[in-house]
């Protein structure tokens, strides 16, 4: 759980956002394998949508930007 208070580093909101998105999957009556990939790495529909409703989740709740925070971690480690 993650208190309004909680300051999270840009990997932790991903992850975090990540969870979301698993639970979100597995409320559909999906399970997803711990260590398969990452539901943002996905091309499924459905695992494309709980990423981007827990995006959303997260811009309502907390203010936080996500997706736009794993794109620039991505560019980063991408090199550019």
């Amino acid at each position: 759980m993650i208190s309004e208070t909680d300051v999270l580093s840009d990997q932790e909101l991903v992850e975090k956002t990540h969870d979301l998105a698993v639970i979100f999957y597995e409320r559909l009556g999906y399970y997803h394998k711990p260590h398969h990939q990452k539901l943002y790495n996905s091309k499924h529909p459905t695992e494309i949508a709980v990423w981007e409703m827990a995006c959303d989740a997260f811009l309502f709740i907390r203010g936080s930007e996500p997706q736009e925070v794993l794109d620039s971690i991505q560019e980063e480690v991408e090199g550019g």
